[in-house]
């Protein structure tokens, strides 16, 4: 039993277990962070009670939940935690529209710049051995940009530091050239999301912004324009709530909020104290 054996890791949550049983991976995110990055792991990993799993695999859908859509409409709609970003399934997740155009070759659009972005941000950090935040620290930095780069900075001089005493890492030109490429991804997935949502009037003009969701002292990163926000926040909104009323007159709210009371109460039933002493 988990009170006698409190050190151990207890159980599989039995509504995620089920859910993972035809996939091969998991896509997560942590619950409190400053990246909002989402990454996939192996289903059989034991994922930190700190993180979000969405039990979904592809590609596609860790595009539209990379994108800068999905992180304003975070940032928007989210809580906080001091100056780090609260990622709650049930505030920003849920009530995110995922309704876009799903056809074959807008899913495969999504699906190979989704793995694309994935795999290059993967093979970027084993390369310059560096975790998610300092990656997006360097990905944020106006510092870094392709006709300069700004050793004295900071963030670079850390990492030019960093690359030339840990073994085995790429030449500080690799690193800053993987760092654009990121960028030019990034670009590439949100215009493929964009388009998803048949939404291409709207001029998104990635770029480095000044946001003022952020702390004073670190408010700029590398993203869409502020009006390109707005227009995709209000439209967003506006998919949100023809979506809310659609389900409404289909009575799915009834069903819904009664699944809701039967998952609680089997939760409830499930849950076992995690640490205890006799």
């Amino acid at each position: 039993a988990v009170k006698e054996n409190w050190w151990l890791f207890g159980a599989w949550r039995k509504g995620l277990d089920s859910k993972l049983e035809n996939l091969d991976k998991v896509l997560v995110v942590a619950q409190v962070s400053k990246t909002l990055a989402f990454v996939f792991v192996p289903k059989n990993q034991v994922i930190s009670m700190m993180c979000i799993a969405l039990p979904d695999e592809k590609y596609s859908h860790f595009a539209i939940v990379s994108s800068c859509l999905h992180k304003e409409w975070v940032h928007q709609y989210a809580s906080t935690l001091k100056t780090d970003v609260r990622y709650t399934p049930s505030d920003v997740y849920e009530t995110f529209p995922f309704t876009y155009n799903s056809s074959e070759k807008v899913e495969m659009a999504l699906e190979q710049i989704g793995e694309t972005y994935h795999e290059h941000r993967r093979q970027l950090m084993l390369n310059i051995q560096l975790g998610l935040t300092k990656t997006y620290n360097l990905f944020h930095t106006p510092a870094i940009k392709a006709d300069q780069v700004n050793q004295q900075e900071k963030q670079v001089a850390a990492l030019v530091k960093h690359l030339a005493n840990t073994p085995g890492t790429i030449p500080f030109n690799d690193a800053v050239q993987g760092i654009l490429k990121l960028r030019e991804l990034h670009v590439q997935m949100d215009n493929a999301v964009l388009e998803a949502y048949g939404w291409q009037d709207v001029a998104l003009r990635h770029g480095f912004y000044e946001v003022d969701y952020l702390p004073e002292n670190d408010r700029t990163r590398f993203t869409i324009h502020p009006d390109a926000r707005k227009e995709v926040l209000k439209r967003l909104l506006e998919l949100n709530h023809k979506i809310h009323e659609e389900e409404v007159k289909a009575g799915l709210w009834d069903k819904k909020a009664a699944a809701k009371k039967k998952k609680k109460a089997e939760d409830a039933e499930a849950r076992e104290p995690e640490t205890g002493y006799g």
